[in-house]
């Protein structure tokens, strides 16, 4: 699933798109994977900061917009944490 489009089957969301404000039911890595896969990142040589990784799960997945530090649910860590760990 990519992520950055919403499928609809006979007037109701496709199984696996999540809610508008439900967090997607992916693991940090196929997150990070989808946003270096998106079409912004490859209008930006295939390259992303790690803020506009942010950015892009934010502007992606609302649930991310919505949720952070100052609801003590800290993703940034946990995505910055997965990128130390995996070699791209």
């Amino acid at each position: 699933m990519s992520g950055a489009s919403t499928r609809l089957y006979v007037g109701r969301l496709a199984p696996d798109t999540p809610l508008p404000f439900q967090k997607p039911d992916l693991s940090n890595v196929q997150l990070i994977t989808n946003a270096l896969s998106s079409e912004s990142c490859a209008k930006k040589g295939h390259k992303l900061t790690l803020q506009e990784v942010y950015e892009w799960l934010q502007n992606t997945y609302p649930w991310f917009s919505q949720n952070g530090r100052k609801t003590g649910r800290d993703w940034q860590s946990s995505i910055r944490h997965t990128l130390s760990l995996i070699h791209i």
